[in-house]
């Protein structure tokens, strides 16, 4: 279990919200008041609002560091105007998973692997690797 602070979760960050029936939305992290409740803008898809209600458990997951949090909470109240935003009830068991073994970074780098085979872009690097993005094949397998 992991404590809410050692998340270091900041305003504006991008939450995963996954509703009773499976279906995964994005929300912004509006704020938060310490052991009472969390505040986030409604998650929206295609211009409408998730559909969601007062007292709903849903489950909440960020990508922190090297790990995935997930935790769940309950709907406490939601508000629909002059602004979509919800009070979730305040994480308690909180789970951590290492997801990789180092942090990654982005990043828009040329990359040319050689004449024959092609060029693309790095967008994505840690210690442990990157990703490369290409038109085609970067290689030939053996």
């Amino acid at each position: 279990m992991t404590n809410f602070k050692d998340i270091n979760l900041q305003v504006g960050s991008r939450l995963q919200v996954v509703v009773r029936d499976g279906v995964i939305h994005y929300a912004e992290l509006i704020g938060y008041l310490d052991g009472e409740y969390l505040i986030i803008k409604t998650p929206f898809k295609l211009g409408f609002s998730a559909h969601m209600e007062v007292d709903e458990l849903i489950t909440l997951r960020i990508l922190s560091g090297v790990n995935l949090v997930t935790w769940m909470s309950r709907i406490k109240t939601i508000f629909r105007a002059p602004y979509s935003y919800m009070h979730l009830s305040f994480p308690t068991d909180i789970q951590s998973i290492k997801l990789r073994d180092g942090m990654r970074g982005r990043v828009e780098l040329p990359v040319q692997v050689n004449d024959i085979v092609g060029a693309g872009v790095i967008n994505c690097i840690s210690v442990s690797g990157a990703s490369i993005v290409a038109d085609s094949a970067l290689g030939g397998g053996a």
